[in-house]
């Protein structure tokens, strides 16, 4: 949970915006001057952006990171007559 909110907070924000939206929806049909919100479209809205969003960060922190230690991919191959296996580093 830490990690979500220190890496991928910015998909937060619209979820923050429709919330506020909604309250201020609210509040305005409380007072008598709106009709009632429709809530359906603009939280799919929210919801989608929201998971763009996470999806670009992620991708971005992952493309950031740097790799630590040796990194990579040895196929088989004969050394001394012998087969030697793959190994992933």
């Amino acid at each position: 949970m830490r990690w979500m909110l220190l890496k991928a907070w910015p998909a937060l924000i619209p979820i923050g915006i429709y919330l506020l939206w909604f309250g201020w929806r609210m509040y305005r049909y409380k007072k008598g001057d709106a009709l009632l919100p429709d809530t359906s479209r603009p939280f799919r809205l929210a919801l989608f952006s929201s998971l763009a969003l996470l999806a670009i960060c992620l991708i971005t922190y992952g493309l950031a990171q740097k790799p630590t230690g040796k990194v990579g991919y040895e196929p088989k191959r004969y050394e001394n007559g012998k087969l030697i296996e793959e190994e992933f580093h």
